[in-house]
């Protein structure tokens, strides 16, 4: 006799597909490379994470005492008094806020992941859509739909600069096209909210001021939320070969007069990029002109309460003056000069990469030469990641996962600490030879 299976809900099963995909990247972790102690394991390339800043990090946070008020729960769920203090003061000044960022005004929660999840449930109902322009964070659509049931909707953009105003033609049509298409196939949804990344991932361009100002106007004109994902926003550094790439613009730094409802501009932040401390898990959600935004995003703060020595720590690193200018100093030039070793190995093996970025962690490689010529694009794609993992020991990560408009391209972490290590596999497996003089 058949027997139903009880054992997970209906909704449930989705996650466990999706979750499922992630198995290649979990056997990745589970046998990294390290110079003394697993020589023949594999260097990963393929996480958002800045090591460049861990001596200066770990002295500092060593230095913070363990008490008994830190053991308890905390006052709040969406972040401590003293951390959203220190959080105001530091983006009113390093974000260049037009007006005073108050701590009433920020949620914390544990991690950006939490943060875009409370947004979707926040802004969003079950079958509703959210801009991103591709290619972009791989994990996106997946924080908007595992439990809230929000579509991610990417924009192409074909010939267009996605960072000059011309983009916002690309993201009206996709607007206007989806909700249509919805409409007649006699479904609710429709377009919310449109998530900017800046400083870009994975290009590592951030948006000149006028770009910003057209999409603010673009979403009062279709009366949806921005959403600015600021978390690489301090993480710049220079580079030679892209002199004229603006610096870093904070939505927060620009007058909404006269272009959008400012109750529908937002800014994602978080500890894990421009402080190199991934694993505390603070993320932060800021909005000045929305009291019922932030009262949805703080109903459900209590399932992604932080830690209480991680809010004390990132709060501590924030109220150091002394300590935060020089931090923020140091990474920018570290940055600088990783970059400049990483791309030197590039260049001198002939292997072609976008290099007009000038912000956050990321090469973006175009590997499309190397793809075997009996397959389609998508599959060399697939095919020459894992033959970087099986037979090179580096793993880096593919266009198909940021929804890349054209295969073949890949993304190099070089914040990390075997970055160079990577990239000598990546040419060994690649099978090149330095270009002559």
């Amino acid at each position: 006799m058949a027997t139903q299976n009880h054992n997970v809900s209906n909704r449930v099963r989705e996650n466990i597909a999706e979750a499922a995909g992630l198995a290649k990247l979990w056997a990745v972790l589970a046998n990294l490379y390290h110079a003394e102690k697993n020589p023949t394991g594999i260097v990963n390339l393929g996480i958002a994470e800045n090591a460049l800043m861990y001596p200066e990090l770990l002295d500092k946070l060593n230095k913070i005492p363990v008490e008994a008020a830190d053991l308890p729960y905390g006052a709040n769920p969406a972040g401590s008094q003293t951390l959203r203090t220190a959080l105001a003061n530091f983006m009113t000044k390093n974000f260049a806020s037009l007006h005073p960022v108050k701590p009433e005004h920020i949620v914390v929660s544990s991690g950006l992941t939490s943060i875009a999840e409370m947004l979707a449930w926040t802004l969003c109902d079950e079958g509703d859509g959210i801009l991103l322009g591709r290619p972009f964070y791989s994990a996106f659509p997946n924080d908007f739909y595992a439990r809230s049931k929000v579509l991610t909707v990417p924009v192409s953009f074909g010939d267009v600069d996605q960072f000059s105003e011309d983009c916002v033609e690309c993201y009206e049509k996709a607007i206007v096209d989806w909700n249509k298409q919805q409409e007649e196939q006699g479904k609710k949804g429709r377009i919310r909210a449109m998530m900017v990344v800046n400083p870009h991932n994975p290009l590592g361009r951030c948006y000149p001021p006028e770009t910003l100002k057209a999409i603010m106007a673009l979403c009062q004109k279709h009366q949806i939320h921005l959403l600015s994902d600021e978390i690489y926003a301090l993480s710049l550094y220079t580079n030679p070969s892209a002199s004229d790439a603006p610096g870093f613009t904070s939505i927060l730094s620009l007058s909404t007069s006269g272009l959008i409802d400012p109750s529908l501009v937002h800014v994602l932040y978080g500890m894990s990029k421009d402080f190199g401390a991934n694993g505390f898990r603070l993320g932060a959600f800021v909005s000045q002109n929305n009291i019922e935004v932030l009262q949805g995003m703080s109903a459900t703060a209590n399932f992604a309460w932080p830690s209480s020595m991680a809010d004390k720590a990132w709060a501590a690193i924030l109220n150091d003056e002394e300590f935060l200018g020089a931090f923020i100093e140091t990474n920018k030039k570290r940055l600088g000069e990783q970059y400049m070793r990483c791309t030197q190995i590039l260049r001198e093996h002939g292997i072609q990469f976008w290099d007009q970025g000038n912000a956050a962690l990321f090469l973006w490689l175009d590997l499309r030469d190397y793809l075997p010529s009996d397959m389609t694009p998508l599959e060399g794609e697939k095919w020459l990641s894992q033959k970087l993992i099986d037979e090179g020991g580096v793993f880096i990560s593919r266009s198909e996962t940021f929804y890349g408009e054209h295969p073949g391209w890949f993304r190099i972490v070089f914040s990390l600490p075997d970055a160079e290590e990577g990239m000598r596999r990546l040419v060994k497996t690649l099978d090149l030879q330095p270009l002559k003089n």
